[in-house]
């Protein structure tokens, strides 16, 4: 049984160690005065990330200007939404909403588990 648990663990903590896509997609984008929603466009194209977002809320006619490479998108899309906007990564999908929504349920939110986190989980699996 103790061999069973180790190996459990150990499988466990393999998988939490492992990179978001968000994590490891580099992203090249050289723009000048575009709007926003080619900006986008061209990231869905360059990545596997899809955008979900309302353009009555959001504006996606805004022109910007970027130039980056080999960023990954938490350091590329502030460059791009600006103040008024926040976004939430899921997996391979972008959700852009403007600060003060709550849109986003907290379930969807990614929350990484440090190590007693993990731990703590583990033993009330165990000990129910």
């Amino acid at each position: 049984m103790k061999i069973i648990f180790i190996l459990f663990i150990l499988t466990i903590s393999s998988l939490w160690t492992n990179e978001t896509y968000s994590q490891i997609a580099q992203l090249n984008l050289r723009f000048e005065n575009t709007k926003v929603s080619e900006v986008l466009r061209e990231i869905e194209d360059q990545s596997e990330f899809y955008f979900l977002y309302n353009p009555r809320i959001i504006d996606v006619e805004k022109v910007v200007t970027i130039n980056v490479e080999d960023k990954n998108i938490n350091d590329v899309l502030p460059l791009i939404l600006g103040e008024g906007l926040r976004y939430a990564i899921y997996d391979r999908q972008i959700i852009i909403t403007q600060k003060n929504e709550t849109l986003i349920p907290n379930d969807f939110q990614q929350k990484p588990l440090g190590v007693r986190s993990l731990i703590a989980e583990l033993k009330n699996l165990f000990l129910v």
